[in-house]
């Protein structure tokens, strides 16, 4: 299913039994991979799913969002944030904005729950938390 309730949008699912959907304008949301879901309720924002059974959703404005690995669970639901999980299995949040987190490792866990914060877990079984209250 591709569907395409804003303007202007590009959508498309080279793969099999993809969830497609760009609510928001001028998004570019693609997802090669298989029984990948992905959404972009925002405006101008890209998402890629280049891998298999990932889920990624972008739910605010100008972010970038992908997920090259496998079975990789990303969001972004900040602002101006990228985020990036080239490996396997990882789960990468970023709730706050202008965070940049990567986890280019395997089945690492990267978390930036503050402003402004650079995390990297090029490692393996990395947990990796950074934290600034208000």
């Amino acid at each position: 299913m591709v569907s395409d309730p804003g303007q202007v949008g590009v959508e498309s699912d080279p793969g099999q039994l993809g969830l497609v959907s760009d609510p928001g304008q001028l998004g570019t949301v693609s997802d090669p991979g298989q029984l990948g879901t992905v959404s972009d309720p925002g405006q101008l924002g890209t998402v890629s799913d280049p891998g298999q059974l990932g889920t990624v959703s972008d739910p605010r404005q100008l972010g970038v969002v992908s997920d090259p690995g496998q079975l990789g669970t990303v969001s972004d639901p900040g602002q101006l944030g990228t985020v990036s999980d080239p490996g396997q299995l990882g789960t990468v949040s970023d709730p706050r904005q202008l965070g940049v987190v990567a986890d280019p490792g395997q089945l690492g866990t990267v978390s930036d729950p503050g402003q402004l914060g650079t995390v990297s877990d090029p490692g393996q079984l990395g947990t990796v938390c950074e934290h600034h209250p208000p």
